[in-house]
């Protein structure tokens, strides 16, 4: 859990780095009375949280069973796509 608390850190930022900035004076209050209050969406970071794992661990796995190598002279994910019924 501790090493995870920077990256979770990383991500709250960036994610308010690249979405919902504004220059609205309403909304800036608004967000920093959240903000004081330690409140943060949730639901968002868990999707983004999301996204950063398929790109990062399951994206290289699916490539490699679509298109890896042989395995025990079986057939590659695309000659079995390839294969009529």
């Amino acid at each position: 859990m501790r090493r995870r608390s920077p990256q979770s850190v990383e991500d709250m930022v960036e994610m308010e780095m690249c979405v919902y900035y504004t220059s609205n004076t309403e909304y800036m209050k608004k967000w920093t009375n959240l903000m004081e209050r330690g409140l943060v969406d949730v639901l968002a970071l868990h999707v983004h949280a999301v996204n950063n794992l398929v790109e990062s661990e399951l994206d290289a796995e699916i490539m490699n069973e679509v298109v890896g190598e042989r395995v025990g002279g079986g057939s590659t994910g695309i000659e079995k796509m390839l294969e009529e019924p």
